[in-house]
């Protein structure tokens, strides 16, 4: 017994020896990454954090801070008022964690696109594999762009032969010496070639970045990335748009050479997927954003360590979407320009499923790890659940639609079989993090739900109704939330 609590705390001191992945991006706190807006119920549950007598904000307070947090975030100016004016567009689309699911999202997203049915976007937010997501679909929305192909590479990008292809895993009993059970070299190298897939090894030109180049055109969406700040745990995002147009647009020449844009996304998408324990850490060595600090003299107190934004909010918004609309049209009318046409429709796509697998083991369970296990499961689904009935309470007015892997151990068929058959997703090593068969398995589920639909719904979106509306328009039934 002695023995085994001498190596436990041996493994624990040499815990802190883990070797963090680095990504250098000078400007990444001073210029990119910002806080989301808290929304007024979060901001009102907190009203004893502030001083006492100050008292608490009114609600005109409180939307004008979200709308300044919110043109702060996204980095609204008067010469990015253009690339929020897109015809035909209007809709904001928020991508979950999930993983390996989120093959699922790739081939859903893949299959809607090539029936012409996959809404125009403004905005794109992700998290986790939803952040690596987004890249592609804000890509494929720029104007000028192949959206079957981009979207084609997406799904390229979820077909792997072998996990190491993404993580290189090891034990969980030896993550308390490595710091992680994942270590993400093999990732890393996948977002940079994706990014700059004519040269991947500091690139130097629009031309060599395609992604980067599609990203940063006029008229694009916008691309936010989620993550958690490790030492202030807040929720923030970068501007993946931003980046982009400091390196390709001709205004912003030499702001950023396309090897740092390469190297900003990078450290973003990184920051995104770092899940605590399971997942390597990821700190992005960046100016501190107060210019009131003095000059660091330790370079390794540039380096700040985030986590995946899944810690928090496993898929992102706003207070509201009118709040959203309100602080562009503020914006705009300042600038003397024309608002953009209000974003009036959400969509969310669950990397996953929404309901807790059920564990037949469970009763019988004793040890620490299947145990810790089965409880951060939970605590996943729940957050996943959550953030999605978050948004939908947060706006009452918004028309708000979201489409799940729910049904993906069920029968169905795969729209891109010559031989018909019907398929069931199951995954084979319960503890693999990204099991090749499982994903093309997910991927041909995306594939049915976007062509087939799902429950008679076009597309299987689900549409989600606010509290306040009675019934629904597809049913006419009485449903408070969901039909």
């Amino acid at each position: 017994m002695r023995n085994a609590l001498a190596l436990l705390i041996g493994g624990l001191s040499l815990a802190g020896c883990a070797t963090p992945m680095n990504v250098d991006c000078s400007p990444f706190r001073t210029d990119y990454a910002k806080a989301v807006p808290r929304s007024a119920t979060f901001a009102a549950i907190q009203t004893d954090v502030l001083p006492p007598g100050d008292g608490a904000k009114s609600a005109a307070e409180i939307e004008a801070d979200t709308a300044a947090a919110y043109a702060n975030l996204v980095g609204l100016t008067l010469s990015d008022m253009p690339g929020l004016k897109q015809s035909g567009g209007g809709a904001v689309l928020a991508l979950s964690g999930g993983g390996q699911w989120g093959a699922f999202g790739a081939g859903y997203l893949k299959q809607l696109d090539s029936k012409n049915e996959l809404p125009r976007f403004r905005m794109v937010t992700g998290v986790s594999t939803g952040a690596l997501q987004a890249l592609f679909v804000g890509a494929a929305q720029a104007p000028g762009q192949d959206s079957g192909k981009v979207l084609g590479d997406l799904v390229t990008e979820y077909t792997i032969q072998d996990e190491d292809d993404v993580v290189h895993r090891g034990g969980y009993i030896g993550a308390v010496v490595r710091g992680s059970v994942a270590k993400l070299d093999p990732l890393r190298m996948k977002i940079e070639k994706a990014l700059c897939s004519e040269v991947p090894v500091s690139p130097q030109t629009a031309e060599d970045c395609p992604l980067i180049k599609a990203l940063g055109t006029e008229g694009a969406p916008v691309v936010l990335l989620g993550f958690v700040e490790a030492g202030s745990g807040e929720m923030q995002a970068v501007n993946v748009s931003a980046i982009a147009r400091a390196a390709v647009s001709p205004e912003a020449e030499a702001k950023l050479t396309m090897t740092e844009a390469q190297q900003c996304i990078t450290g973003g998408a990184l920051a995104s997927v770092a899940m605590p324990f399971f997942y390597q850490q990821v700190q992005v060595t960046s100016d501190d954003p107060d210019p009131a600090k003095p000059g660091k003299a330790d370079p390794e107190d540039a380096k700040v360590t985030y986590y995946d934004g899944g810690v928090r909010q496993s898929m992102f918004l706003f207070e509201s979407i009118d709040a959203l609309a309100r602080a562009e049209a503020k914006l705009a009318q300042a600038s003397g320009a024309a608002a953009a046409d209000p974003a009036r429709q959400v969509y969310m796509i669950r990397n996953g499923p929404t309901v807790a697998k059920v564990d037949e083991k469970a009763d019988g369970t004793r040890g620490a790890i299947p145990t810790a296990q089965r409880g951060y499961s939970l605590i996943v689904n729940q957050s996943e659940v959550t953030a999605i009935e978050a948004i939908r309470l947060r706006d009452d007015t918004a028309e708000m639609r979201v489409v799940t892997a729910d049904g993906y151990d069920q029968k169905f068929s795969d729209p891109r079989s010559q031989t018909g058959g019907s398929l069931i997703c199951k995954k084979q090593e319960e503890d693999a993090m990204f099991e090749p068969g499982f994903m093309d398995c997910l991927q041909a589920f995306g594939r049915h739900k976007a062509k087939e639909g799902y429950g008679g719904r076009p597309g299987g979106w689900i549409l989600l109704t606010p509290q306040s509306s009675g019934t629904t328009p597809e049913t006419g039934r009485a449903d408070p939330l969901v039909n």
